[in-house]
């Protein structure tokens, strides 16, 4: 979670799966505290990751939609790939609404 003055401006979850992945669920952000002028989509992201690692999660994975052009950058910025459904691991946690589909692998972003 990520405050401003005592209030939130920003959440990011993440559900592990059995201690091998996570999926990265509802981030969001605030309309003006979005953008490279504050980086908090980056901190909020950054510290996931972080924690992921500590966890010794091998990937994560999430879900969005077609239309929502700006977060599709963002992760693909940050590391993430786009990859097919049907390469998505068989417990994932699939929101009916996504239509694309990214992956990070950890291992690669601990050797980076």
């Amino acid at each position: 979670m990520a405050l401003f003055d005592g209030k939130v401006i920003g959440t990011i979850a993440l559900i592990i799966i059995k201690h091998e992945y996570g999926i990265l669920k509802k981030m969001m952000l605030k309309k003006e505290f979005r953008g490279a002028t504050h980086n908090v989509a980056k901190q909020l992201l950054q510290t996931t990751i972080d924690e992921s690692e500590k966890d010794q999660l091998e990937w994560i994975y999430l879900g969005t939609m077609t239309q929502f052009k700006a977060a599709q950058r963002f992760y693909q910025k940050h590391g993430f790939q786009q990859i097919d459904e049907k390469e998505l691991p068989a417990d994932f946690l699939r929101n009916p609404i996504d239509t694309l589909f990214y992956e990070l692998s950890l291992k690669l972003v601990s050797k980076a």
